[in-house]
Order: C-alpha cells, then structure tokens, then sequence
C-alpha cells in the first residue's frame, strides 16, 4: 500500500477545512463592532460604546472585558484578588488582566489593577455557583487585606 498518495489526500482536505474555520473566526470577531471606528490618518480609535453597566463594589468574574481609564487596548480579566509581592510588603489588587485578543504567552504580562481603574465592560465573563463563591470569598479577602488583617478562615488549598 503507498502511503505518500493517501497522505497527499488529506492534505487538500485540511488545508481546506482550516480555511473554512479561519474564515469563520474572523466573521465572528466583526459581530458587534458596528459602534467603533478607526481614523486611518492617526490611527486613533474612536469607540462610542457605553459600557455594561457593573457594581462597582463587587468584582467582575474572570474572562470580562474590560478598558482602563487612560487605555485604549481592552483587557481580558484573567485573575480576581491577586497579591503582589513588593519591596513595601504584599499588596492585594482586585484584578490580574492581560491584553485581549492577544492573551497571555508568558508570565510578565499580567499586570495587576483595581475595580475603580475600569472604564468600560464590554463583556461579563462567564460565572456558575463555584465561580460566584469564590469571587465572594475574594471580595471578604480583599477588603479584609485592605484593612491590614489577613481573615482567619481563609482556606489556600485548591
């Protein structure tokens, strides 16, 4: 049996198979951009959508979207109640983001901000009962580490 006719095959059907997917990706990332607009002269990018409204004293589940106030690029929330080890000790932050669409490829970049930096949500991440308990627990975490005191019940297994 040879082999090299029947790999040569599949090549033309995955190329076009990747295709098809690659094209409906990027028809799926236009949906919804009909607000935004880019001047080509400055390359600025002018966006006329509000924002979802949020609560301000809760956190925002992790896969949200976001824009920080003084930023264009939108921010994808990848962590709640992350701690930052610094030379004036630990210091909690509401959030850990990265840039959206691009995501995380490696550890320095994540940068670190708190619920009153948001500007804009565009999207709420997903959240089920577990996601809602623990944003909760780390809702009592942060304000607890806020007030100089770590909470006695505070449970660092996974």
């Amino acid at each position: 049996m040879d082999l090299s006719g029947r790999i040569g095959m599949r090549r033309p059907k995955f190329f076009i198979i990747a295709v098809v997917l690659v094209s409906i990706l990027l028809a799926g990332c236009s949906v919804g951009k009909e607000n935004t607009t880019i001047n080509n002269t400055s390359g600025d990018v002018s966006d006329d959508f509000q924002g979802i409204e949020f609560d301000r004293n809760h956190l925002l589940p992790i896969g949200s979207i976001v824009t920080l106030k003084g930023y264009f690029k939108k921010v994808m929330i990848c962590g709640i109640g992350t701690g930052l080890v610094t030379d004036e000790g630990n210091v909690f932050y509401d959030y850990a983001g990265c840039y959206y669409p691009v995501g995380v490829s490696g550890a320095k970049e994540y940068f670190m901000f708190n619920n009153d930096a948001i500007d804009k949500v565009y999207f709420i991440g997903y959240e089920d009962e577990e996601g809602q308990e623990y944003r909760e627990i780390m809702e009592d975490v942060i304000k607890e580490e806020r007030k100089g005191k770590r909470p006695e019940n505070m449970d660092r297994g996974g």
